[in-house]
């Protein structure tokens, strides 16, 4: 393996790794102490096809079934704007608009137990404007917390819903349930195993928090992300062909960027890795 070089994406949280090949089993502690410690790794000119990627994200744990089905296994699938044939979705596609829910600050999984440690985004085909990722690092923002703020933060929960981020971007699900995909409990402030640093966990999908009424939970949310996402804590992610990036759930908030979405194709590669340490409330400080 040739000498590892790592470059700082940002000063608080992200770094590219240079040096490390990939492809090469021999590589994966690399990445994953990478990860570890500054939440969100790029690697460059990575060349990998689907079954490629999910070799890759498996050195790094059991990865999660994508298909969002029980009768179905997927391991990779692709965000964007093309459909199975190849096609930019329509306006009106019911998949294409789901996703618009990826425009607001999201943990992948969270409303899921067990959620997700690691996910992994590789870069196909890069729209000439637009269609950037940005992240910001939870422990970042807890960090940015006055202690008294922390104390009365430190133990609350938090519902999380994947119906309530459809609900924020305009999109009613009248044929799946509560029952279907009931909420998962979460606290609010998670120690990060890696690093054992805390987290706050806020993402869009945080519908309701322990004592409070909705419309006071959306408000604490907004107040936190305030100052979570300022701009000085964000890192803008301008892809390029090639381009695979990983970070891990349990600290690191994302979300997609607009883009011409009906005129020039995007197509990006997605998996991630279960966190079989995860029951929901679990490993949260």
């Amino acid at each position: 393996m040739n000498q590892v070089t790592t470059i700082p994406l940002h000063g608080l949280f992200g770094a590219e790794i240079a040096g490390a090949d990939a492809a090469d089993p021999a590589a994966a502690r690399v990445f994953v102490d990478a990860v570890g410690k500054w939440g969100l790794v790029l690697i460059r000119d990575v060349g990998f096809d689907d079954a490629g990627l999910a070799r890759f994200a498996a050195r790094f744990g059991p990865l999660q079934n994508m298909s969002g089905r029980t009768d179905a296994r997927r391991d990779v699938i692709h965000v964007g704007n093309l459909g199975d044939d190849g096609r930019m979705k329509a306006a009106d596609d019911a998949n294409r608009i789901r996703h618009d829910a990826n425009l607001l600050w999201h943990m992948d999984s969270s409303f899921l137990t067990p959620g997700a440690t690691y996910s992994f985004l590789h870069g196909h085909i890069i729209p000439a404007e637009g269609g950037d990722t940005e992240f910001f690092d939870a422990r970042v923002a807890w960090e940015a917390l006055d202690a008294d703020r922390q104390g009365e933060l430190a133990g609350l929960t938090a519902d999380h819903s994947m119906l309530h981020s459809w609900r924020l971007v305009g999109v009613e699900m009248p044929d799946v349930s509560r029952a279907k995909m009931p909420p998962t409990a979460r606290k609010l402030v998670r120690r990060h195993p890696p690093s054992g640093r805390g987290a706050l966990i806020i993402p869009s999908h945080v519908e309701q928090v322990e004592g409070l009424d909705y419309d006071q939970s959306q408000a604490l949310v907004g107040e936190l992300m305030a100052v979570a996402a300022a701009p000085e804590r964000i890192y803008r992610h301008r892809w390029r062909e090639g381009d695979l990036l990983i970070w891990d759930n349990r600290c690191i908030l994302h979300r997609a960027t607009p883009y011409r979405a009906f005129e020039e194709p995007r197509d990006l590669s997605s998996c991630r890795v279960l966190d079989l340490e995860d029951d929901g409330l679990a490993a949260c400080a």
